[in-house]
């Protein structure tokens, strides 16, 4: 198991370096110059040629590479072209918001959707249909959907939550958790609706083979044979599929973030792109890249705790 982390580590290195390489590229070819961004269209070449050269741009395509692949590898992220300012803490502080959304949204779908499907696959057919009209709605139900229409419904229209904004944890705990809830709730939507059907096809796929029927026949009851075979072997693929949905809801947060002014990672990414500012676009892509082949790996290391049968050669 050893040699395969060790695998896996040196495999998601490469990965990281080739994501670092295609998005440095991608950023040098898409026209618009920050230094034009910053100074405004009004400004004369001088003054623009002087800023580019302070900033740096006017250097070789390959040294400003160099440069700043030197500073990830640090974990030196550099600083603005906009401000001037250290991108390290607010990218941490940008993390840690979307990572809040994204966590506590996945724990609160895994809380519905695991019960519900359970509950879909091992009761009467009534009860089943209920259930998946309930997930296929919730599939129906991406951000961009669900968030507008909470946010009119629960915002504007009943005025249970504000309809936007964003206060820090440290400054109002309760208000925090005021903001955080309708952002949440539309991540939620989904991503239960995915985990309800994935948990009612897994259980009823595994309450139908042999081993199943035969812990019946020893005389275990329907929920001893549920809970205690059964929904162990479902939770190889569930567990993969939460893994899998983290990632994605990390950097798919842009329109929930958007929507309610949370600033989180997708609302930095978008202000660096609209001012062109290269070294915060290659930071937030790259953090994501970590971040998601890190969760894979974890979850990968977790389906070998859920079945022993894996083996790590």
């Amino acid at each position: 198991m050893f040699q395969y982390i060790l695998r896996r580590i040196a495999i998601s290195i490469i990965t990281i370096f080739v994501i670092f390489t295609i998005v440095s590229l991608i950023l040098y070819i898409i026209p618009g110059d920050p230094a034009y961004i910053i100074l405004g269209d009004s400004a004369t070449p001088e003054t623009v040629a002087a800023l580019r050269t302070s900033l740096g741009l006017d250097r070789p395509l390959f040294v400003q590479y160099y440069d700043r692949l030197k500073g990830f590898m640090r974990f030196d992220f550099g600083k603005s072209l906009y401000n001037n300012r250290s991108i390290g803490p607010e990218l941490a502080n940008r993390l840690g918001r979307t990572f809040e959304l994204v966590i506590t949204a996945m724990i609160l779908s895994s809380l519905i959707g695991i019960p519900l499907g359970i509950w879909a696959a091992s009761s009467t057919k009534f009860t089943d249909l209920l259930i998946s009209a309930f997930s296929i709605i919730g599939l129906s139900l991406p951000s961009i959907v669900s968030g507008p229409i909470i946010s009119f419904l629960l915002g504007v229209k009943w005025k249970i939550f504000p309809s936007s904004g964003f206060i820090s944890s440290g400054t109002n705990l309760s208000g925090h958790l005021v903001f955080l809830a309708m952002p949440v709730l539309s991540l939620t939507f989904f991503t239960t609706g995915i985990i309800t059907r994935m948990t009612r096809s897994c259980v009823l796929d595994n309450i139908r083979k042999d081993y199943a029927r035969t812990a019946s026949a020893k005389g275990l009851t329907k929920t001893q044979v549920l809970f205690k075979h059964v929904l162990k072997n479902s939770m190889i693929p569930i567990a993969t599929l939460i893994g899998m949905r983290m990632g994605v809801m990390l950097a798919g947060t842009v329109i929930t973030e958007t929507l309610f002014n949370w600033p989180g990672l997708s609302s930095f990414l978008i202000d660096a792109a609209y001012r062109r500012d290269y070294p915060i676009i290659q930071a937030v892509v790259l953090t994501v890249a970590v971040v998601f082949v890190f969760l894979n790996l974890l979850v990968d290391l977790l389906l070998g705790v859920l079945d022993p049968q894996i083996k790590y050669n």
